[in-house]
């Protein structure tokens, strides 16, 4: 198969490259809008370069710009020294690297579900923000998942302890977007700081 043979040997090792140096670019300019400075500290500090290594191979493995967004918080907020423990962070970076880019953009969207509208270009009215009931709010906002994916990424986000919402539930008396507000759970929300860029 030589069109196979070619797309691995070639292609794919050399979309890998430009990923990493385009991530790297970009991170450059956080680390300088951030004012984080490596030292030696951090070059001889294992914990700190077991996650570099972890992140640079999922950068140089993903394609979505979603996931990558996450990943290069989690760099930066590691290098911030964010108040979270060693273990804690390995455990959250194993969850990213798990889920799909349906649930981060699922779980992007309970983080401020009215702002996600406005970035992806919604008309939001009234009805849009209050009168929907959950389903049809969903439909509106990912119209390219169908009913049955999208209770299984919300079942999959529950069971992972991420968000506290069940598909279809009487969980409040809230419509529209403002069902989804305040859909995290601590844990939940944990894992979100740790994988966005303040």
């Amino acid at each position: 198969l030589p069109p196979l043979a070619t797309l691995l040997s070639e292609y794919a090792p050399n979309r890998k490259l430009k990923r990493l140096e385009n991530e790297f670019s970009k991170l450059g300019g956080e680390f300088k809008r951030l004012k984080i400075e490596l030292s030696d500290e951090y070059i001889h500090n294992d914990e700190i370069v077991f996650i570099v290594e972890k992140v640079v191979k999922c950068i140089a493995d993903n394609y979505a710009e979603e996931k990558l967004d996450r990943f290069r918080a989690i760099l930066i907020n590691t290098f911030l020294g964010i108040d979270i423990k060693q273990e804690e962070k390995e455990y959250y970076l194993n969850i990213l690297i798990d889920l799909s880019i349906l649930e981060i953009r699922f779980l992007s969207f309970l983080s401020n579900p009215e702002k996600w509208a406005m970035d992806n270009k919604m008309k939001i009215d009234s009805e849009f923000r209050e009168g929907l009931d959950a389903t049809d709010t969903l439909k509106n906002c990912f119209p390219e998942v169908n009913e049955d994916m999208m209770k299984s990424i919300i079942q999959t986000l529950n069971n992972r302890g991420l968000i506290n919402y069940l598909h279809g539930g009487a969980l409040t008396s809230s419509r529209g977007l403002n069902i989804f507000k305040e859909r995290f759970t601590e844990f939940g929300k944990r894992f979100m700081d740790f994988c966005t860029i303040k």
